[in-house]
């Protein structure tokens, strides 16, 4: 699952690279372990409100850049419940030096045979309850292969986890498109099916009613003349719609 910060607005990009190369340090969050209690007890007032969330390991950047056709990172790793508490009482890191610290993950920008954008609304037992974007989520370690990310591979496993789509069916659509978000960084690569919207619609619904607790509330197939819920959307997630259908 991806952040749904708020007071940060617009996204910059997108920045075509065709190389991904996000290096995993084997090193500690300070601002985790200087604020153990703090995150301990909101974490706690959250399990109040939402008992199915789980505090489990992913991965944060604090370097990155852009050179040639590569983009670059470095991450480290924290648990999901200091990642919340950043998230949502320092969202900028302003009062923390925190400025360069970012959630960096893969998005796949799913596409029909017609060409519409496959997009879900996070369902109510979700950190991010009825927010509305494309599949996608923080990296963590099954990402991880020889302490590097395989970005690819978690695009297809968070589509795997919310759609029960197969990516290896897509046909993958070459280079990688990044969008600056506020505290987020998007990977985005663009994948096209033959299969038609109602086909996929149907696929996906089907395997969202067999989930126990499915990630999933709704599906949304848009095109170039859908009106947009942009208030539900992370800015990133606005900004590729409209590259998308518009732009590219």
């Amino acid at each position: 699952m991806i952040g749904a910060q708020t007071g940060l607005s617009g996204a910059e990009g997108p920045f075509k690279v065709s190389k991904i190369d996000i290096q995993v340090e084997d090193r500690s969050w300070a601002f985790a372990e200087m604020r153990q209690t703090e995150i301990a007890d909101y974490f706690t007032g959250l399990l109040k409100l939402n008992p199915t969330l789980f505090n489990g390991p992913m991965l944060l950047a604090d370097r990155w850049a852009i050179r040639g056709d590569t983009f670059y990172g470095q991450l480290f790793w924290t648990d999901f419940a200091s990642f919340l508490y950043w998230r949502d009482v320092h969202p900028d890191g302003r009062n923390d030096n925190l400025a360069d610290t970012r959630n960096i993950f893969g998005a796949a920008a799913v596409r029909s045979s017609e060409g519409y954008l496959l997009v879900g609304e996070m369902a109510a037992h979700t950190a991010n309850a009825g927010r509305i974007y494309g599949p996608c989520g923080s990296l963590d370690l099954e990402d991880v292969a020889s302490a590097r990310i395989d970005i690819d591979g978690a695009m297809a496993r968070e589509l795997a986890e919310e759609t029960g789509l197969d990516l290896s069916l897509a046909t993958g659509m070459p280079g990688y498109l990044i969008w600056f978000d506020g505290p987020r960084v998007a990977i985005v690569r663009e994948y096209r099916y033959d299969a038609n919207a109602k086909l996929l619609a149907a696929r996906v619904e089907a395997f969202v009613a067999k989930e126990p607790e499915p990630e999933l509330a709704a599906i949304h197939f848009l095109g170039p003349n859908t009106a947009l819920e942009a208030a539900r959307m992370p800015d990133y997630t606005v900004a590729m719609v409209r590259w998308l259908f518009y732009e590219s």
